[in-house]
């Protein structure tokens, strides 16, 4: 009796490795569209300055806003005493000590934006993997 065996493995890998970077890209887009309408917006900037990019198999999407984690997390730590320029041109100075967001300019916006934005593009990862071949 004889087994003739072939193997495919490395054309499956080549398939896997061209559609993995479309896969996660396509991700990217949707955590994006999904993290919308939980980002806080005030001037837009939050929305609008965001990173989004694949190497391989790695992808990151971040907010580049230097107060996007700060947005993210619903507070933010201030170390040392600093004066700060409102918008109506006064000063004031944040103390010491976690000072928590509470009052967010758009209804439905608030910590927990980019999570939210995560979660949501899970659970629609199947269509999209489907949609880039890896499935």
């Amino acid at each position: 009796m004889s087994v003739s065996v072939t193997n495919d493995l490395p054309l499956f890998k080549a398939k896997v490795e061209a559609a993995l970077p479309v896969a996660l890209r396509l991700m990217l887009d949707a955590i994006d569209v999904a993290a919308e309408p939980f980002t806080p917006m005030d001037t837009g900037n939050l929305r609008q300055n965001k990173l989004k990019q694949v190497l391989g198999t790695h992808a990151v999407i971040a907010w580049v806003q230097r107060y996007a984690g700060a947005q993210e997390a619903g507070h933010m730590t201030v170390k040392k005493a600093r004066p700060v320029k409102l918008r109506d041109g006064s000063w004031i100075t944040l103390k010491p000590g976690v000072h928590t967001f509470k009052n967010y300019t758009t209804k439905g916006t608030g910590p927990g934006f980019a999570e939210k934005g995560v979660k949501t593009a899970l659970l629609g990862a199947e269509p999209i993997f489907r949609k880039a071949g890896l499935i």
